[in-house]
C-alpha cells in the first residue's frame, strides 16, 4: 500500500497496523518485492484497475503463447481452403442434380407418367441382412479386444455414433472384420453429414484393429459425390496424421451401387436372366 494509505491507517487504528517487532525483516522483504512487477495502491479500486491493465497488456504481448501454446495448434488455413473448394463442388453438384431432376420430370410428363419417389430404406435393409451385418444397439456399446505389441489383451471402447446406424461384420473366426457406420441422407444433407464424420474420425483415430466404413445411402445416381468424398477423407486423414489409408473410408451407396448389390446378392433379376 502507499505511504499515504499507511499513514491514514495509523491515524485510524494506531501503530498496531505497522510491523515494529520485525522492522528489519519487513524492510528487506519490501525491497525484494519492489524489484518485481509491483505497484502501490491507495484503495481497493486501484487494485482492480491495476489487474485489468496488466491483463490487457499481457493479451497484447506477441511473445506469449497463452494457456494453450499457439505452437501446438494446427494451422487451419489449408482446411479452410479445402472446405471452401468442397463447398463449391457440392453447390455445382446440387445445381446439376436440380437440372437433371427437372429434365426427368419433364420427360415423365411427356410420357404421361407420374414420377414415383424412390424409397431405399427397405432395399438397404435387405442388403445389410444378406451381408450378415449385425446392428449394434446403443445399450450394447461399441468395443472389442485387441492385442498390443507386448502380446497383452487390451479392451477398446469407442463412443456410439449418434445420428448414424452402426453395424459390424465378422470374419470366419468370429472377430470383427469392419464397422459399417450407415446413414440415409438427402443430397442437401451431405455437407452436414461430412462434418459429423470428420468429428468421428478425430474420436476414433486411436481405435486400432478394425476399419470404419461410413456408408452414405442416397436415392438417385450421384457419381460426382464419390470424388468429393474421396478428397474430403484424404484431407481429414492428412490433418489427423493417420497413415493407415484403409482405417477410414466413405462409401456412397446410390442407385448404381444398391442395384449392383441387389444383383450380386440375388435380390433382383439380372439383365442376363431377363433375356432368357
Amino acid at each position: 500500500m502507499s505511504q499515504s494509505l499507511l499513514d491514514s491507517k495509523v491515524k485510524a487504528f494506531g501503530s498496531s497496523v505497522m510491523e515494529i517487532e520485525n522492522a528489519g525483516k519487513y524492510s528487506e522483504f519490501k525491497k525484494q518485492v519492489l524489484t518485481k512487477i509491483s505497484r502501490f495502491f491507495d484503495d481497493t479500486k486501484d487494485i482492480q484497475i491495476t489487474i485489468m491493465q496488466t491483463l490487457s497488456e499481457l493479451s497484447k504481448d506477441p511473445t506469449l503463447d497463452g494457456w494453450v501454446s499457439g505452437k501446438n495448434i494446427t494451422n487451419s488455413q489449408d482446411l479452410a481452403v479445402s472446405v471452401l473448394e468442397l463447398t463449391k463442388q457440392l453447390n455445382r453438384a446440387k445445381l446439376e442434380n436440380e437440372r437433371l431432376k427437372k429434365t426427368a420430370i419433364e420427360s415423365k410428363k411427356r410420357e404421361k407418367a407420374v414420377p414415383v419417389p424412390v424409397d431405399i430404406s427397405d432395399r438397404l435393409e435387405n442388403i445389410l441382412g444378406l451381408l450378415e451385418a449385425k446392428y449394434i444397439k446403443r445399450t450394447e456399446g461399441l468395443g472389442w479386444e485387441t492385442v498390443d505389441e507386448k502380446g497383452n489383451m487390451e479392451e477398446v471402447i469407442i463412443e456410439y455414433p449418434s445420428g448414424f446406424d452402426p453395424y459390424y461384420i465378422l470374419d470366419i473366426d468370429g472377430s470383427y472384420n469392419k464397422f459399417l457406420i450407415v446413414s440415409e441422407i438427402e443430397l442437401d444433407e451431405l455437407n452436414a453429414t461430412l462434418a459429423r464424420i470428420r468429428i468421428l474420425i478425430r474420436k476414433y483415430k486411436h481405435a486400432d484393429g478394425v476399419p470404419f466404413h461410413f456408408v452414405l445411402a442416397i436415392a438417385g445416381e450421384h457419381p460426382e459425390i464419390e470424388e468429393i468424398c474421396g478428397t474430403f477423407i484424404a484431407n481429414a486423414l492428412k490433418i489427423e496424421e493417420i497413415t493407415d489409408k484403409e482405417m477410414f473410408r466413405i462409401e456412397i451407396w446410390d442407385e448404381n451401387v444398391i442395384s449392383f448389390f441387389e444383383e450380386k446378392l440375388g435380390l433382383k433379376l439380372t439383365s442376363s436372366s431377363t433375356k432368357k
